[in-house]
């Protein structure tokens, strides 16, 4: 098969599949993925909606979603872009509907059909970062990848109905793969439990025509907020916290809104729900169906979070509530994330959201006064990574460091919510007190493998610990960090090198002898066939060129799997040919390594490795390379 499309077919004969047809066009060979995908399924048929553009009877094959999923679910990002995109987007779609059932990010799906009422799983939506994910996915889904038609005509599915369908189908796939039969109940509450968990059960849990049509739209409306806005296609609730305009006068107003199901940016207030006309309203290029209804509705759900919502609720047209400071700490702190995670939406104020300007931050100031032999060694930038440095405890209020005077005037005002220097600040209690106790411990001395650590990735990890932790590297270490970050170049070539470097390569080789310069290791992971041996091979002609003038030279041991010491020994002759290298492998290898040094180089293997490592521990190296180093 050549290379080609791939479309979710929700409504197979045989349940839903994947349908993967030949593309037009030739090319040179075939994806893996799109191999495997072939191997997994049968000839088969299927309607699509070609390039005619009518709709047309397209040869392929058929493959069910239990094996489509693992195979796409594997595809590495990095390859992403050599298989078809159509292939590349539902890899994308496998990726996170594993994601949202490993999270347990899943809700059950009642709906009344002609069999009657029908029970199934699917995933949930109602976190904010999940739906944007949906969102990005549908918006990014090519042609080929819905070209199957939706119902008569040529009408393709909508992106975004064929994502959801197949996260769903993934979501119920798995679910009742583990599930086990409950005990049977009589009532529709048992037919219900056994549509969901029983792997070969019949989805309907009420027959048609059954008189429990106000129970159907009960369970619909109770699972509906779970899935979220881009699942239920309904506008969701937005609750929309402002800080007050002078002071405490006016009290902080949690103000409600609409928000659209496909586009978050667009919120309809309240007050211009109230004053809509019928059913509908329209809102720039969207129209809210019912938004009155829903509106209500969502505002009584959210006020079994919050009790001020449902306070506010006496009121003919409630449009937001009045907090006083103590409450708006309490929607903060408490009501918001519940909310969230209930599927509302919230938007606080953001310099006092979690991550805001106006939070108490912690940072670590790690390296600007250390030892004498420390900082001569970050200055050296020949850094032992045992060695010792020193940190101290510095708060900050978002990125303005306080001093300790300021800092004790902020606690003592023992409120989460001041007023500082005509900002509203977040002083969280328990942040306080950890910061307050980690300023009387002043500081302390860590290696310089554990700043290193933390200063790269500018936080300290610190498992349920607030708050978070900035670190700030100072000194010579600031300045180590800077050349490790920045300071790879592109290094001239050893003259005797045979060959040229490319652009890229040469960067690598860069950063390679950046590494060594500081004295730290390195993981060069570029994609195969892209010459890192060449990489390494100059790095080390470097070295021999720049040690020429010593009387004595140590060797560097190169260790390799066995199929790759021909390569090495091929490589090293081709490019390096001033290298001396000794083979250290085979039956014929030497005892006595007394003779290494005569040489620049040691190739052995990882059993060799293993076998004389009491020969090669008294040997001294200047560098180890590992070939294919996750064999050590």
């Amino acid at each position: 098969m050549r290379p080609a499309h791939l479309v979710f077919l929700p409504r197979a004969a045989g349940g839903p599949s994947l349908f993967l047809w030949p593309a037009d066009r030739d090319s040179d060979g075939e994806p893996e993925t799109v191999a495997a995908l072939a191997a997994a399924g049968g000839a088969a048929t299927a309607r699509i909606v070609t390039a005619d553009p009518a709709a047309a009877r397209v040869s392929g094959v058929t493959v069910p979603l239990a094996s489509a999923v693992p195979i796409l679910a594997v595809l590495a990002a990095d390859d992403l872009g050599r298989v078809p995109a159509s292939v590349a987007a539902w890899s994308l779609a496998a990726k996170l509907a594993l994601d949202l059932v490993a999270r347990e990010r899943v809700a059950p799906v009642i709906a009344a059909t002609a069999a009657g009422a029908e029970a199934r799983w699917g995933v949930s939506l109602a976190l904010s970062e999940d739906a944007e994910r949906f969102r990005r996915l549908a918006a990014a889904l090519p042609p080929a990848a819905h070209a199957m038609p939706a119902g008569r005509g040529a009408r393709v599915w909508a992106p975004d109905d064929l994502l959801l369908e197949f996260l769903d189908a993934v979501a119920d796939g798995l679910i009742r793969e583990g599930g086990e039969s409950p005990v049977p109940v009589g009532r529709w509450e048992g037919r219900l439990a056994a549509a969901l968990i029983e792997p070969a059960a019949e989805p309907a849990f009420l027959g048609a025509g059954v008189l429990e049509r106000g129970l159907v739209e009960a369970l619909s409306q109770w699972a509906a907020p779970v899935r979220g806005a881009p699942a239920s296609r309904e506008p969701r609730l937005c609750l929309k916290l402002d800080t007050p305009d002078n002071g405490e006068q006016a009290g902080w107003r949690l103000g409600y809104l609409l928000q659209a199901a496909d586009d978050p940016s667009l919120l309809l207030p309240a007050a211009d729900v109230w004053r809509a006309a019928g059913r509908r309203r329209n809102w720039l290029d969207h129209t809210f169906g019912e938004p009155r209804r829903v509106l209500l509705r969502e505002l009584a759900r959210a006020g079994r979070l919050f009790p001020p919502i449902e306070a506010s609720l006496d009121a003919p047209a409630p449009e937001a509530v009045r907090l006083d400071t103590g409450a708006a700490w309490g929607f903060l702190s408490e009501a918001a994330p519940l909310l969230g995670e209930a599927g509302f939406g919230v938007v606080l104020p953001a310099e006092l959201a979690p991550s805001g300007e106006r939070r108490l931050r912690l940072r670590m100031r790690v390296g600007g006064r250390a030892s004498a032999k420390a900082a001569g060694a970050v200055a050296s930038q020949r850094l032992s990574l045992e060695t010792l440095l020193e940190y101290r405890w510095e708060a900050a209020l978002g990125d303005r460091p306080l001093t300790p005077e300021e800092f004790a005037r902020l606690a003592a005002m023992k409120r989460p919510l001041v007023r500082w220097r005509g900002q509203w600040v977040v002083l969280d209690p328990a942040e306080v007190a950890e910061v307050r106790r980690l300023l009387g411990e002043r500081g302390g001395h860590v290696t310089a493998r554990e700043a290193l650590a933390a200063a790269l990735g500018e936080t300290l990890p610190r498992e349920g610990a607030r708050p978070p932790v900035t670190v700030v590297a100072e000194g010579p270490l600031a300045g180590l960090l800077d050349r490790l970050r920045d300071g790879t170049g592109l290094p001239p070539v050893p003259a005797d090198l045979a060959g040229e470097l490319r652009p890229y390569q040469r960067r690598g080789l860069g950063w390679l002898a950046t590494m060594a310069a500081l004295g730290l290791g390195g993981c060069l992971a570029d994609d195969m066939g892209l010459g890192k041996t060449v990489m390494v091979l100059a790095l080390l002609d470097r070295v021999r060129a720049r040690s020429k003038a010593a009387t004595t030279r140590a060797p560097s041991l190169i260790v390799v799997p066995r199929s790759l010491v021909f390569n090495w020994l091929r490589e090293t002759s081709r490019f390096a040919p001033d290298l001396r290298v000794l083979d250290h492998t085979g039956a014929g290898r030497a005892r006595d390594l007394s003779e290494v040094e005569a040489v620049d180089l040691i190739i052995t293997t990882y059993g060799t490795l293993r076998r004389d490592a009491a020969q090669l521990a008294g040997v001294e190296l200047d560098y180890v390379v590992l070939d294919e180093a996750q064999a050590i």
